[in-house]
């Protein structure tokens, strides 16, 4: 396979802003089991130096797990890091925070990393930050494919299943959101490890929701069957400017997609300390009414 791949402004190149050590506390009916550095995928990485050589790295997630919540068909959500495809991880704030919060409320969570710039992947693209783009997109979706695979294990339904992502993260979200399946499913034509990644299962979701994100060159693509969006960004967001969620809000009304807009009046970019509680709370609403109702959208094929 051979996409296209366009430069996104530097907005999203930013890491997000640290929160502090841990959230205010939420009452929660379930502990929370947090199982570290599960293998979902593989992706081909790239050395440095004058004699580069491609290997395969292994793509890890931490599955935070409702104790207790004994029912089959649970929602699943995926949570995705910022960091400007140049840094972050799924261990760092404010992701775990959510992830402890939305598996507190009976939901099955998996924070991932995914490839970045350092990795050097040989994707499409023009650029370093272009190939790493590509390959977080394509990780992101290798981890749906693989929360599907693997449903029945962890007790989740393979039509309740959830993204959130942050800038860069956000970005992830959305495209995988909108993309058909055989869009990011590999690195290219020639990628050994597409059959490690669950290519029998659909990348859909049945939610998003995007933290100061936004869809770039991916627009138009939006059509009134792709998942219900939350959209959560700051009004003097100065690295993705605000207009980015506005025109992702415009197309979704335009096509009729279900979106929630929520601005964050004076905030800027990933304003975790200023907003954590608003984040939580609505992030949590979206994908309860999304995830955990009688009958969720199923997965488009």
């Amino acid at each position: 396979m051979s996409v296209p791949f366009f430069a996104i402004s530097l907005i999203l190149y930013a890491v997000q802003e640290a929160g502090p050590a841990s959230a205010p506390p939420v009452e929660s009916p379930f502990e929370v089991k947090v199982i570290r550095d599960v293998v979902y995928g593989k992706g081909r990485v790239v050395s440095a130096g004058d004699a580069p050589t491609t290997s395969v790295k292994d793509l890890l997630l931490d599955a935070y797990i409702p104790v207790g919540a004994e029912a089959p068909d649970k929602a699943a959500v995926i949570l995705i890091h910022g960091g400007g495809f140049t840094g972050g991880d799924k261990t760092k704030p404010r992701f775990p925070d959510l992830a402890q919060a939305f598996a507190g409320q009976g939901m099955v969570c998996f924070s991932i990393n995914y490839r970045l710039v350092r990795d050097n992947p040989p994707t499409p693209g023009d650029d370093p930050r272009a190939h790493a783009m590509f390959a977080a997109i394509r990780d992101t979706k290798a981890a749906v494919r693989w929360v599907r695979a693997n449903a029945e294990k962890h007790g989740v339904s393979p039509d309740r299943i959830g993204l959130i992502g942050g800038s860069a993260g956000g970005y992830c979200a959305v495209i995988a959101s909108i993309t058909d399946d055989d869009l990011f499913a590999s690195d290219g034509p020639d990628d050994p490890t597409a059959a490690d990644n669950h290519p029998e299962q659909s990348a859909h979701v049945q939610a998003c929701v995007d933290l100061w994100g936004g869809a770039g060159p991916y627009l138009d693509r939006i059509g009134p069957r792709d998942p219900p969006m939350l959209i959560i960004h700051g009004t003097e967001d100065q690295l993705v400017a605000f207009a980015r969620a506005t025109e992702l809000r415009d197309k979704c009304a335009e096509v009729g997609l279900s979106c929630v807009f929520h601005p964050l009046e004076g905030s800027g970019h990933a304003p975790w300390n200023k907003e954590f509680d608003s984040i939580r709370q609505w992030s949590m609403e979206f994908l309860a009414e999304h995830l955990t109702s009688a009958s969720p959208a199923p997965a488009r094929h």
